[in-house]
């Protein structure tokens, strides 16, 4: 009788948690279909059974929404990854749950990444606790001597996404001051980032990523799998962020944009936005009168490589790089949750691509062992 009630309360927790990640998505596809009436008024509905029929094998249709927004992008390609199913039945078997605060806390990063990897980090907040770079305790009253002969700070949410919280602060005087007047001291660091939150370096990008925007940090999203049959690493995708004019941050859900990276580092002639509307023309760059590619692009997938090695309970990564002025990969993050598959499908290839069927037929056998976490 007790395995009968647990059960019942699984699936109708699984059922929930469907419903509320289908309900998220179904209102992003409406605003990709708003704003691309033509991309998105596909004629591939002979392919929508074949679609519909692939990624219901885990028991939930995916939104009909979801084929809409991005058929014709895809041309009608039926292996398309719909977010709705993926959230709920792929990534809890690539990216455990159990795993995931540990693994997307920005303040875990130097536990099991090299710290040369990423921007210096001066001081940090875990849980209330404060710390110093190397995890060492730090004063509440002696904390601003971590950030002597520094002129800019950038203050970042722990476990925020998205470019949400980051702020600059630069040295005016001997006070670091944002773009708001807020002054930088722990009493406004706990009112506005509460007991999570770490303050790093501002790095100096190289000149090469600077000409997109100079004063966005312009990262390169670079999506990693761990094969589920050999455990093999390999790059799914990749997309040069670049922040719109002013802006301090790149993220395309804060406003910026996104070009599309091939294999060899270059990019495609035009400018994508987070609702798949294309320019050929951004901050005043024509991409498709110039050819750009990316330096030392394959020093940039072994970085990458590299750092999914230190993440052997992951197998899917999704990785923020930035090169610095000396022209090395840093991390600035890497993301295990809330894969951002859209990113890499409006330039018209699914994501997992040759990967497809193989990863189904896993995570359907691995379904099984999921269970959500009851309290």
């Amino acid at each position: 009788m007790k395995r009968f009630i647990y059960n019942l309360i699984v699936e109708v927790l699984l059922k929930r948690r469907y419903k509320k990640n289908r309900h998220i998505f179904e209102r992003f596809f409406a605003k990709i279909i708003k704003n691309n009436p033509e991309r998105t008024n596909s004629s591939y509905s002979d392919n929508y059974e074949c679609w519909l029929k692939k990624w219901s094998v885990f028991g939930y249709p995916p939104t009909p929404l979801g084929w809409k927004a991005f058929s014709g992008y895809m041309n009608g390609n039926v292996n398309f990854v719909p977010n709705d199913v993926a959230r709920n039945f792929i990534e809890p078997i690539l990216t455990p749950e159990m795993y995931q605060p540990f693994y997307n806390d920005k303040n875990s990063f130097g536990l099991f990444l090299d710290k040369s990897w990423m921007p210096k980090t001066f001081f940090r907040s875990m849980n209330g606790i404060l710390y110093d770079g190397d995890y060492g305790a730090v004063s509440p009253d002696g904390f601003m001597h971590l950030f002597e002969g520094v002129d800019k700070l950038v203050v970042k949410p722990a476990k925020d996404m998205g470019g949400r919280g980051v702020t600059l602060f630069t040295k005016k005087g001997e006070k670091f001051v944002d773009g708001d007047s807020n002054i930088l001291d722990l009493e406004y660091l706990k009112k506005t980032y509460k007991s999570n939150f770490l303050i790093q370096e501002c790095l100096t990008q190289s000149e090469y990523m600077s000409q997109f925007n100079p004063t966005s940090i312009n990262t390169i999203r670079i999506a990693t799998y761990r094969d589920v049959k050999t455990g093999n690493i390999d790059v799914l995708g990749a997309v040069l962020r670049i922040g719109g004019k002013g802006s301090f941050v790149d993220n395309a859900c804060s406003g910026g944009s996104f070009v599309f990276v091939d294999k060899d580092g270059k990019l495609s002639n035009f400018a994508c936005d987070e609702y798949g509307r294309t320019t050929s023309v951004y901050n005043d760059i024509d991409f498709s009168k110039r050819e750009f590619i990316i330096p030392n692009f394959e020093e940039v997938k072994q970085f990458v490589y590299n750092v999914a090695k230190r993440m052997p309970h992951m197998s899917l990564f999704a990785n923020d790089v930035a090169i610095d002025h000396n022209g090395t990969p840093r991390l600035i993050e890497v993301n295990t949750i809330q894969f951002s598959y859209w990113l890499y499908q409006f330039n018209g290839k699914p994501v997992f691509d040759k990967y497809t069927d193989d990863l189904i037929e896993y995570c359907l056998k691995e379904n099984q062992n999921i269970k959500p976490s009851i309290f």
